[in-house]
């Protein structure tokens, strides 16, 4: 699963693997090549994770809020979900990997889990979106999609960033049986480093300023974990540096105007330059905005707002 960094301790460009077996025999391997033959060992996964599937198509929900609307049905394989509270989902707990969309994965947070039948659970009181992933979020998702609980038991596949965008072949199994045997699961993955792709900015503004200028702006956010704190004045800078690019929108949302490499969360749109795109001054902002890192743009922030005017 191209995932982002779900914990401080883990490799920001690891891709993680969740696997289950019946019955479980302790440890699967992970054996790894780029062709079709000649498999070394990569990695071990020392427990079985908790795996399912939508038993119900799950619709999209609004973003950094309860959602108290939604309800996220899963069957479960194996083991039980349990029900818990609003500070314990809040700090992590109960949180799954929604396949959306064939490698676009959801974290979905829920507090609340209702058994209705044998192996399937209802879960509400959501957090949408988690982790960066609101780009992700399906319209709906599926029924059938994958489900996966993000917990101690899933682990990390020790791809680095130098492999990113390289398609490899896996193969997992028991370690007895070694990677040619008939019986192991085979799989093609190509590891994208998610954990590296910057957070969409929030929080879009324009002021009117002097001279019919406008002041775009927008806050950062930081896609470390650590990021995830009441505390904190200012959130962790884990790019190499602050960069955004950004693009100026017309009613339609083609591009008027394109600015790379802006190192500060603001831009002017003067005068002449709204004048030049619009052949006037603009009566909204339309522009969309990313944060640049190491492995380029990450998901962007969109935004068709009202125009404030600036005070004395």
């Amino acid at each position: 699963m191209n995932l982002p960094q779900l914990t401080s301790a883990a490799a920001p460009a690891s891709p993680y693997i969740a696997v289950r077996a019946a019955p479980w025999r302790g440890q699967a391997s992970v054996w790894r090549s780029a062709v079709e033959d000649g498999f070394t060992l990569f990695a071990s996964v020392p427990f079985a994770a908790q795996i399912g599937e939508l038993g119900a198509p799950l619709e999209a929900g609004p973003l950094w809020r309860w959602d108290m609307a939604s309800e996220m049905v899963v069957d479960i394989f194996d083991g039980t979900l349990a029900s818990i509270t609003d500070l314990e989902a809040l700090a992590g707990g109960n949180a799954f990997a929604v396949e959306a969309a064939p490698g676009e994965w959801e974290i979905v947070a829920a507090a609340t889990a209702e058994l209705v039948s044998s192996k399937r659970y209802r879960l509400t009181r959501l957090l949408r979106g988690l982790r960066g992933t609101e780009a992700s979020m399906g319209a709906p998702a599926p029924a059938g999609a994958t489900v996966v609980l993000l917990d101690a038991r899933i682990a990390e596949l020790p791809f680095p960033l130098a492999e990113t965008g390289s398609p490899w072949n896996l193969r997992v199994g028991w370690p007895e049986q070694g990677p040619a045997d008939a019986f192991v699961a085979a799989q093609s993955f190509t590891p994208s480093a998610r954990g590296m792709r910057p957070f969409s900015p929030v929080q879009p503004r324009a002021r009117r300023i002097a001279g019919g200028d406008l002041e775009l702006r927008w806050i950062r956010r930081s896609r470390d974990p650590s990021a995830d704190s009441w505390s904190l004045a200012s959130v962790p800078m884990v790019e190499e540096a602050e960069r955004y690019d950004l693009e100026i929108l017309d009613a339609g949302g083609a591009v008027l105007r394109s600015v790379e490499g802006l190192a500060a969360p603001t831009f002017v749109w003067t005068a002449a330059m709204q004048t030049a795109d619009l052949g006037g001054p603009a009566s909204v902002a339309r522009f969309r905005v990313y944060q640049v890192g190491v492995t380029g743009r990450g998901d962007p922030l969109e935004a068709d707002i009202p125009i404030t005017e600036a005070t004395a």
